[in-house]
């Protein structure tokens, strides 16, 4: 080997390297508090310090719910907080949410917690929690939170930035680069709804996974059961309202469940589990108002578009605003 090749392998090869890895830590620690926005739970994390003013009501939900809050107009600007996010983080990641809202806004005068019963008996997997619940909630008293709620929380040993250069690096380049999306207008709920979808264009995998819904054991989760107490404690705190309502549900699997007490024995245990701790609770079922039938969901737990969707959206404005009695 010749002496230019020498040099370079033994000595310029391994100080690019090591600067390299310098840089690689260096840029990682000048990004360690941009907030990552690899999903929405992320981006309404980061952002909701800079929430204008305060609102009396606040919205907290699975996707279902969300579905339609960003797509409809619920309620007047301001008059309504929206903090509904994914099953995914479960009822512990919309506890969290819920608390650092209240932070830095006064309170509202009522909680609105709009989902599928499967919210209450979700648990998430290690793997799951890692993205939805243990990189977006890391102050020290949410980790104790997660892990009195039953949430495995894994604490990693220091590891070199150029070994997680998604988490580290990527992840919070593309949060700086795609923090100022433009915000979506929302549509007005029409009096007149439009047309609605007809059964014949029911999707033809549709029968097969709501059959496995109509399994799910609905049964209070840990998590859940952690959330709701502080959900009431909060309520006292605050003296705000906690409202639980029932999404709507496909009329197949909710038959199932209706025939041996599965879900009205779940809205049992939470009013079991609310009672006297919260400040004060309502429940609404919205699925015996409306029947929703299975060619109203484009899969086995979300509304098609638009009739369905609006439908839903028609009847949580009314419930914001008054219009519904409980």
């Amino acid at each position: 080997m010749n002496q230019p090749w020498k040099i370079f392998l033994i000595f310029r090869l391994p100080l690019a390297l090591l600067f390299l890895i310098g840089f690689i830590e260096f840029a990682a620690y000048s990004l360690s508090t941009t907030p990552k926005l690899r999903h929405p739970l992320d981006r309404l994390v980061a952002n909701i310090d800079s929430w204008p003013g305060d609102s009396e009501t606040v919205l907290l939900g699975d996707s279902v719910t969300q579905d339609v809050a960003w797509t409809y107009k619920l309620a007047p600007r301001n008059s309504l907080a929206n903090l509904t996010t994914n099953q995914a983080s479960g009822l512990i990641g919309s506890y969290l949410l819920l608390k650092r809202y209240l932070k830095i806004h006064n309170s509202p005068r009522r909680i609105l917690i709009a989902s599928t019963p499967e919210f209450f008996s979700y648990s998430p997997n290690p793997q799951t929690a890692e993205i939805y619940l243990n990189t977006v909630f890391e102050r020290e008293a949410e980790v104790k939170e997660l892990q009195a709620a039953g949430i495995t929380v894994v604490r990693d040993r220091w590891k070199p930035a150029i070994l997680n250069l998604e988490n580290k690096i990527f992840d919070r380049i593309a949060a700086l680069m795609f923090s100022k999306a433009p915000s979506k207008e929302k549509l007005p709920i029409s009096n007149n709804l439009p047309q609605q979808t007809l059964a014949d264009v029911k999707p033809k995998f549709l029968d097969k996974y709501l059959a496995l819904r109509a399994t799910s054991d609905l049964k209070l989760s840990k998590n859940s059961k952690h959330s709701i107490k502080k959900l009431c404690e909060l309520s006292k705190i605050h003296k705000f309202q906690i409202i639980f309502i029932w999404a709507p549900v496909p009329n197949s699997v909710l038959e199932i469940w209706n025939g041996d007490a599965r879900l009205s024995k779940l809205g049992e245990n939470i009013k079991i589990a609310t009672d006297e701790l919260c400040f004060d609770t309502k429940f609404f079922d919205i699925n015996q108002n409306v029947t929703f039938p299975d060619y109203a969901f484009r899969d086995p737990d979300h509304l098609r578009r638009p009739y369905w969707t609006m439908l839903y959206a028609k009847t949580l404005r009314n419930l914001i605003g008054g219009n519904i009695s409980f």
